[in-house]
Formats: structure tokens, C-alpha cells, sequence
């Protein structure tokens, strides 16, 4: 996929996560943002935050992270924020709603780029509102045919529906999904064999090119439509936390796959960034 320069954009949601030790910028979509950009990949985040004090600090921020935040509308609704409890580093989260990434425009300075992009990166929890799913899709379909679209699905809570997965998947070339979200899949699309039977199913009804699936401590697998292949996780001398170790995993797979790099190479680049992420506090350092 190496015929331009890679542009990849990020939809969704941008927020505070509320940690014990204090507020860190989240969002699955920004942290992804934020790791290609660490590693050489133009890239952008497309959101939107509130007219408010949480808004204009988390725009500095990410402005000076090095992101692209041309693309982050303001509007009325309060920026996001998330409550985040850890047990033993693993996160639990709990979502406010309404927040101002419920209602992300189709903005035309957007549009005017988006022949430009060569991979999206788009998930469920920014979809839970119609008004923000409503843009995905827009965006998603006017995307170039050659652009890759990679479904990091992220359920949360209760916000999503047979029906969302559904027509995101649809949209999809790549999915990106964990052992518990494997699980609920399976049972909305009831489908009952092996976690490998699964995946090849979950690939053949929607076409995908990838999919692949995240193992916490387990490592990580990727089907190609050939053979499944497991990859163990990457030494941590410490384990911090692992927020944003599943976003910074799949901005090094993007990042190595848009650069021209097989498969397998893109999921061992992910499989080092993650450990390097668990051994920080936060997703970005």
C-alpha cells in the first residue's frame, strides 16, 4: 500500500480519562492518532470537545503531543470525560453521557483531505449517539476504494447494538477485537464453535482482509484468511497499567502495514509497543 505518503485519520472520541492519580488525555481513537505519530505517520484526529475549560486544555494538550487537531470541531455539550478505576493496572470505565464527541460534524476542511487518506481507524463507543454515527458512516463512505478502514471495535457499557456492529463491519477491511469482545460477538451473530471457528467466520461474512485479536497476558493472534497465528506478549520489566496498550498495539500494526510491511511484521511492531505502554502510566507518555 506504499503508492503515497500514509495519512491516516481517527474518528471518535477524544476525552479526560479520570484516573486516580489525576485526569490523562484518552480516547481510543486519539491514543491510536497519538502513536503514529510518534513513529513518522502523518495523522489526525477527527472529534469534537466542548466550548469549556476541558475542551481548550485538552486541545493544548494534544497540540502539544505533535497531533493534527484540525479536524476536532467545539461545540455546545460538555468535553468528555471518563471515570477510570484500576485493579491490579487492569482498567474498569465508566462513560459520561452526553459528551461533545456525540455530535462530530461532517466539517467540508475534512472532506476537502479525505482523497488524501490511506487508513481509518473507528470504533462503537462514538457511535452510540445518531448524530455521531450518522458522520461515521458519511466519512467512512467517502473515503478512497483503496483506503484501509480497520474496526477497532472497543464495546463499552452498553453503548452498542447487533445492529451498529453490524453496519460498521460492513464498512470494515480490518477488525479489532479482544477475547471478552470475541465472546459477545459470538453470541449476537450465534456463532458457536472454536474462537478460531469464530474468527474465520467473523472474516468470510464481512470480507475483511484481518482480523485481529487481542489476548491481554496471552499475547495476540491474526487470521489472514490462511492460518492463524499467536504472538506472544513482549517483555515489561513492570507492568504500570494497561491503558492504551491495546490503541498504541494497533497504531504500530497500521503504521507497519502502511509502510509496506507484511502482516507478521506489523503484529510483532505491536506487540513491542504495547509492552512499552504497559510499562508507562497512561497511554501517552
Amino acid at each position: 500500500m506504499k503508492e503515497k505518503d500514509p495519512f491516516v485519520i481517527g474518528i471518535g472520541e477524544v476525552l479526560w480519562d479520570m484516573l486516580p492519580d489525576g485526569k490523562r488525555c484518552g480516547g481510543a481513537p486519539a491514543n491510536v492518532i497519538y502513536h503514529l505519530g510518534q513513529l513518522g505517520v502523518r495523522s489526525a484526529v477527527v472529534s469534537a470537545v466542548g466550548n469549556d475549560a476541558n475542551g481548550d486544555e485538552l486541545v493544548d494538550f494534544l497540540r502539544g503531543k505533535g497531533i493534527d487537531t484540525s479536524f476536532i470541531a467545539r461545540n455546545g455539550l460538555s468535553t468528555g470525560t471518563v471515570g477510570v478505576t484500576l485493579q491490579d493496572g487492569i482498567p474498569s470505565y465508566e462513560i459520561h453521557c452526553p459528551a461533545a464527541w456525540d455530535a462530530i460534524p461532517f466539517c467540508d476542511s475534512l472532506k476537502n483531505v479525505l482523497p488524501e487518506v490511506t487508513a481509518a481507524v473507528y470504533g462503537s463507543l462514538a457511535q452510540r449517539d445518531p448524530r455521531s454515527r450518522s458522520t461515521i458512516k458519511s466519512i467512512l463512505k467517502a473515503l478512497p476504494d483503496n483506503c484501509l478502514k480497520i474496526f477497532d471495535i472497543n464495546l463499552r457499557q452498553e453503548y452498542y447494538s447487533k445492529e451498529m456492529i453490524q453496519e460498521s463491519l460492513k464498512l470494515a477491511d480490518v477488525l479489532k477485537i479482544n477475547d471478552e469482545e470475541l465472546e459477545v460477538v459470538a453470541r449476537m451473530f450465534q456463532l458457536n464453535g472454536t474462537r478460531e471457528e469464530t474468527l474465520a467466520s467473523l472474516k468470510q461474512m464481512w470480507n475483511l482482509k484481518y482480523v485481529i485479536l487481542t489476548l491481554g497476558a496471552s499475547g495476540s493472534m491474526l487470521f489472514d484468511g490462511v492460518s492463524f497465528t499467536t504472538y506472544p506478549v513482549a517483555f515489561c520489566p513492570k507492568v504500570e497499567d494497561t491503558v492504551g496498550c491495546g490503541d498504541s498495539f494497533l497504531a504500530a500494526w497500521c503504521g507497519a502495514i502502511l509502510k509496506g510491511e507484511s502482516a507478521d511484521s506489523a503484529m510483532k511492531a505491536g506487540t513491542i509497543l504495547s509492552a512499552k505502554v504497559a510499562g508507562q502510566k497512561g497511554a501517552m507518555a
